[in-house]
């Protein structure tokens, strides 16, 4: 028989799974970040580490300045939905985001890793197959910006 479900303690189910499935992409892009940082800190090129030319340390330093702020707003999120008081908007607005980091942030581990980052065994391999499966598990990133952008519009949000 089908168990009847209030719509209310619906969509706060969908809330929580949101917020963890965001904590999870977080965790991911995370350890590829800093996998990532500490094989540049080991390679050497032109007789320095990797880590010490621009190019590669602002792409590196301007995704763990994303990370905290992200993991910031997962905490509020987090809080407010524990409290009851989380607005429609706040978890499919931190999983879009923690998508779309965890995308930028496995994909930069496996760039700067070359070819030993696509080894089959290696981090920036698995966290990149991880955030590729999961940025989507519930729902693409695009769909839930979309979703968050409307329940704000609409005011249930603000």
């Amino acid at each position: 028989q089908p168990v009847p479900v209030v719509e209310a303690q619906l969509r706060r189910a969908v809330a929580a799974a949101r917020t963890r499935q965001a904590a999870l992409l977080l965790g991911i892009a995370s350890r590829a970040l800093d996998t990532a940082r500490a094989h540049v800190g080991r390679r050497l090129q032109f007789g320095r580490p990797l880590l010490e030319f621009q190019t590669v340390s602002h792409r590196i330093t301007t995704l763990l300045g994303d990370a905290d702020g992200w993991e910031l707003l997962l905490n509020e999120t987090a809080w407010a939905h524990d409290r009851g008081t989380g607005a429609p908007a706040a978890a499919p607005q931190i999983l879009a985001a923690a998508a779309e980091h965890a995308l930028k942030a496995a994909r930069l581990s496996l760039q700067l890793h070359g070819v030993r980052g696509m080894l089959a065994h290696s981090v920036p391999a698995t966290a990149y197959r991880l955030a590729t499966v999961e940025a989507v598990r519930l729902g693409p990133p695009a769909g839930l910006w979309l979703e968050a952008g409307r329940a704000r519009l609409a005011g249930a949000g603000v």
